[in-house]
């Protein structure tokens, strides 16, 4: 068996930042090589749930698919996870949230190439909002979509094109307030979306 189930303790960070090669060191450090080989890859999906002291680090918002990054960069790129290749990971899901008890990231991977995840349908525009909702979103993607590529890719084009339902502008979108995130790629066509507000 090749499944990770770990939680690794300290401040989480966004890549492209100065305290992302700290906590890139924590991550190897604590993230074990797999016990697969390539060719006997039992890794379909994972799950990563951060744990913060604050939604913010020196004043800036902590965008979730941000704090992604460094995880899969160590996960897959460096640890060898889902056969060394992003494209191999069918769905991802990841959970940012506000503790004073643990702070941290845990980390789950799974064999399962449909995880049972409940969604909303995604509506044009949503009434009342407010600067403080949050916000839960899922996106379907296409099979070939590498949905591993979280700086430049694919996910991270749709993310930002939510600003005219989440808020912010093209280029300042608010996807900070998005506290939830579930990616997967399906037989679709074509890439769908659904969100909803969260009770926070």
């Amino acid at each position: 068996m090749s499944q990770l189930d770990i939680f690794i303790a300290g401040e989480p960070v966004t890549f492209a930042t100065k305290a992302e090669k700290e906590w890139k060191d924590k991550l190897r450090k604590c993230i074990p090589n797999p016990k697969s080989s390539n060719k006997t890859m039992l890794e379909k999906g994972l799950e990563m749930h951060f744990y913060l002291q604050s939604f913010t680090h020196k004043g800036q918002p902590f965008d979730l698919d941000n704090l992604v990054e460094p995880v899969l960069a160590v996960l897959v790129n460096e640890k060898g996870f889902f056969g060394s290749r992003r494209s191999n990971i069918y769905w991802w899901y990841a959970i940012k949230r506000l503790s004073s008890e643990k702070v941290g990231v845990y980390i789950k991977t799974s064999q399962s190439t449909n995880p049972q995840i409940t969604t909303s349908p995604c509506y044009n525009r949503i009434e009342n909002l407010q600067n403080e909702d949050r916000f839960s979103v899922t996106l379907e993607f296409p099979m070939k979509t590498n949905i591993g590529d979280i700086a430049t890719g694919e996910v991270k084009r749709e993310i930002d094109s939510l600003y005219e339902i989440i808020g912010g502008s093209a280029k300042a979108p608010n996807d900070w307030k998005i506290d939830e995130l579930f990616i997967i790629k399906t037989d679709t066509t074509e890439t769908k979306k659904y969100i909803k507000k969260l009770n926070r």
